[in-house]
């Protein structure tokens, strides 16, 4: 378990509050003992993964999956990790949130950085489809001292674009806007055929570029900068100005 020292020091190293980095070490941890137990059928994906994988920026406070086991052998693979974390976190928990769709629970962790107890959702999602999505084995990158040897089983970065524009039909979170811009900058491909079948698997709508453009003309600059600030390392947040403009010229 990192020390107070040892989150104090890594809170001014990355420019982002203590909570935040005590969070991601949660994050970290629970990822490197699920996917050490024997025959992990679990993809990682979503905002945290690119972070710890693809070496996004922005902080997440999430963990999200495609699972191709059960629901119950999903739920036991996290309570066997769950309890491996108990031998250094003892007072951690986890509770299941009743979702009607998919899979979702909640860690709690009580710390002596804050009154309020840390708390980091994992979604897994259990779609036919989903089992087609193309993924890679990677460790995570972290600069945190943890031992990082463990592979991961991330989506592909072509997958989590897609995901990303089709949550921009459907919803006006900044942090979607700032992963897309971070993915097309990095020279990630926007796969259209993907993004069609991820949109009528998930939303039963049709994919319009015009669309996708108004969507994003209507983000407001002030919630875009609620949204992310606490996600971004104050060196990084300059870019929220012109977030919207960057993203209208790639796609």
């Amino acid at each position: 378990m990192l020390s107070n020292d040892q989150i104090e020091s890594l809170s001014i190293q990355n420019k982002i509050d203590t909570f935040t980095i005590l969070r991601e070490y949660v994050q970290i941890r629970f990822l490197t003992e699920l996917f050490q137990l024997p025959n992990t059928q679990t993809i990682f994906k979503g905002g945290t993964a690119m972070r710890l994988m693809y070496g996004s920026p922005r902080y997440s406070e999430d963990l999200d999956f495609d699972a191709v086991a059960s629901i119950e052998e999903t739920k036991e693979s996290v309570s066997s990790t769950i309890a491996k974390l108990k031998k250094e976190m003892p007072d951690i928990s986890v509770k299941d949130m009743n979702s009607l769709v998919g899979l979702s629970l909640k860690m709690y962790l009580g710390t002596e950085i804050s009154p309020q107890k840390l708390t980091v959702k994992l979604d897994f999602s259990f779609r036919k489809n989903d089992r087609k999505r193309e993924y890679e084995k990677r460790p995570i990158q972290t600069v945190f001292p943890v031992q990082n040897f463990t592979l991961i089983n991330v989506l592909s970065k072509e997958h989590i674009l897609a995901d990303k524009i089709c949550t921009l039909f459907t919803r006006f979170k900044g942090r979607d806007l700032y992963d897309t811009w971070y993915l097309l900058n990095a020279g990630t491909k926007l796969n259209t055929d993907i993004v069609k079948d991820r949109l009528t698997d998930l939303f039963a709508i049709s994919f319009s570029y015009d669309v996708l453009r108004q969507n994003i003309h209507k983000f407001d600059k002030k919630k875009l900068e609620q949204d992310l600030n606490k996600f971004l390392p104050l060196s990084e947040r300059a870019i929220i100005t012109n977030l919207k403009q960057f993203v209208l010229e790639m796609i």
